[in-house]
């Protein structure tokens, strides 16, 4: 048998091919035919024709591109495009035109200003919202009742139903006994029952309204999620115009949010909003 050749050589195609040939040849005289199929994978492998590579940029060639105006506004937009509206170019740009010759609005200081929004955009808790608010005004006024009712009990089937017992005189949750009769005795008013009314349980109601706003959403995602759409372009819209806000210094800033205001006795120290004055005010006589 003649020694297999290296990679490097190159050879026509006809002449590979024969070459291969005769060493399968050669091996069904020995082994079995499993080892003989493997050993042919092998041999044809190492003669088949090495794949050409592609040619990529080098290293220089990246950098150069890095430096080139169209780069730095393509790095620029898919940035902005990303970024949440406080981290675009375009509204720090605003800030800082907005900014200009104010104070802050609690206790007057000139440096280290910013700007509180009072409203903040929560894109989970907003789409909960929309849903909930669609879903009101699909069914409002008895309006697609049949849809209505395929859903609820499409839904019924889905969660299991838990309930809690409560007593018919005072309302308060009665639990089973399991020797003495009347089944139910009420721990507050100590009255005693059989009947007790049925209430469903909090973790079965939570469960009922998320599997429903599911199951709606199924044919109206397109309908709910244009209105988030445009939801959130006003939002950001808003932000980006500034509406309503207050220009605050940094110590102001992140009394707000910690939930304190600032003591309008002295104009230096905070105190929680149920409080009229600051605990070093409320000492002065």
């Amino acid at each position: 048998m003649e020694p297999l050749r290296s990679k490097q050589t190159q050879l026509p195609l006809q002449i590979q091919l024969s070459q291969v040939y005769d060493e399968i040849k050669c091996l069904q005289r020995i082994g079995s035919p499993t080892k003989i199929a493997s050993l042919a994978r092998a041999q044809t492998a190492r003669h088949a024709q090495p794949i050409p590579r592609r040619s990529h940029p080098t290293l220089q060639d990246f950098y150069s591109y890095l430096n080139t105006n169209e780069s730095v506004n393509l790095m620029q937009t898919r940035r902005d495009k990303m970024a949440k509206p406080w981290a675009t170019t375009q509204w720090k740009k605003k800030r800082l035109e907005f900014i200009k010759g104010r104070t802050c609005e609690w206790c007057g200081s000139t440096q280290n200003l910013a700007i509180h929004h009072n409203h903040h955009f929560n894109g989970l808790n907003e789409y909960k919202k929309l849903v909930t608010r669609t879903i009101r005004e699909h069914f409002a006024d008895g309006k697609n009742q049949n849809e209505k009712q395929g859903l609820s009990i499409e839904t019924n089937q889905k969660v299991p139903m838990k309930y809690l017992y409560l007593c018919p005189n005072c309302g308060f949750q009665v639990y089973a006994r399991k020797t003495l009769h009347p089944k139910y005795k009420c721990r507050t008013c100590r009255a005693l029952t059989d009947s007790p009314a049925r209430k469903l349980s909090p973790k079965s109601q939570r469960a009922k309204r998320r599997i429903f706003r599911k199951l709606f959403l199924q044919s109206h995602k397109n309908a709910v999620d244009k209105a988030f759409k445009e939801l959130k372009e006003n939002s950001n819209k808003d932000y980006l115009d500034f509406k309503d806000v207050n220009v605050l210094c940094r110590k102001c800033h992140y009394a707000t949010e910690k939930g304190l205001v600032i003591c309008e006795v002295c104009h230096k120290s905070y105190h929680k909003p149920k409080y009229k004055k600051c605990f070093i005010c409320s000492k002065r006589k």
